[in-house]
C-alpha cells in the first residue's frame, strides 16, 4: 500500500517509550502540518513499513481567491437582515387575501451580492399573527404569533438595495402554504427567536422614504448706507 497523510509533531520525544497515540501536539511552534507518504506491506499475519517520508519544509496551501460580485453566506442574526426581511414581509402581507398579518417564524438561508448596490436573497418561513388587518396597517408588538390557530407560509424572496440612494428596497417575492421543507428546517436552542424580535422596529417599506429637504438659501445682509466725506 501507498499512503498520503499529514503529521504534527507532538511533544514526545523520538524512541520515547510511551504511545503516540497518547502524546500530544507541540504547544509552540509550526502548527501546520507535514506531508507524509509511506509505502506499507500487509499479510495476514505481519505489517512491514518499508519507509515513510515527510516534508519537513513550508507546505504551500492553495487558497481560492475572493470572488468579487459572487454572492456569499449571510449569518441569519445578521443586523444586515432586518430591512430585507423587513420589506419581504411588507410585501407579502400587502399582496397575501390572508385576513391576518404574518410575521418571521424561520430562516432557512441568506445571502448577500453587490450588484450596484446589495442583493439579497432570502428562504424563510412566516407565520400568522394575532393581528387582524383591519385593525393594524403593519407589524408592531401587539402581533403575537396566533398558536391556537396557526398557519404557515414559506417564501423565497430576492431584495435590493441601495441606501445611498434613498429609494424603498425592491422586492421580488414568491410564497407557497405549509412550512418549509424539512431539509431547511433546523434544531433551534430554548428561547431561540430569530429577527422578528425586532422586526416592528424597522421602518415601514411599504412606500419610498422622503428625501430630506435641502436647506434654505442664506437670507441676505442688509446693507449699510455709504457715508460722503
Amino acid at each position: 500500500y501507498f499512503v498520503e497523510f499529514t503529521s504534527r509533531r507532538s511533544n514526545c520525544p523520538a524512541g520515547f517509550a510511551k504511545p503516540w497515540t497518547e502524546c500530544d501536539y507541540v504547544k509552540r511552534g509550526r502548527k501546520k502540518p507535514f506531508s507524509c507518504n509511506a509505502t506499507v506491506y500487509l499479510t495476514d499475519t505481519e505489517t512491514d513499513v518499508k519507509h515513510v517520508r515527510c516534508l519537513l519544509g513550508g507546505l504551500i496551501f492553495p487558497e481560492r481567491a475572493p470572488c468579487l460580485g459572487c454572492p456569499e453566506d449571510v449569518d441569519e442574526n445578521s443586523e444586515d437582515l432586518k430591512v430585507p426581511f423587513a420589506a419581504s414581509i411588507s410585501k407579502y402581507n400587502a399582496m397575501s387575501d390572508s385576513t391576518h398579518l404574518y410575521t418571521l417564524n424561520e430562516i432557512a438561508h441568506a445571502t448577500r451580492q453587490v450588484i450596484a448596490g446589495f442583493r439579497f436573497r432570502l428562504r424563510f418561513e412566516l407565520k400568522n399573527t394575532t393581528c387582524a388587518k383591519a385593525d393594524h396597517g403593519e407589524l408592531n408588538q401587539l402581533c403575537a404569533p396566533n398558536e391556537e390557530n396557526p398557519g404557515f407560509v414559506n417564501c423565497n424572496s430576492t431584495v435590493d438595495l441601495a441606501p445611498w440612494r434613498l429609494e424603498a428596497p425592491e422586492v421580488q417575492i414568491q410564497c407557497e402554504d405549509g412550512r418549509l421543507p424539512k431539509t431547511f428546517q433546523r434544531r433551534r436552542p430554548p428561547g431561540w427567536s430569530p429577527l422578528r424580535n425586532f422586526l416592528h422596529r424597522v421602518p415601514s417599506t411599504a412606500s419610498p422614504p422622503t428625501p430630506p429637504r435641502p436647506p434654505p438659501p442664506p437670507r441676505p445682509q442688509p446693507r449699510s448706507p455709504l457715508r460722503r466725506k
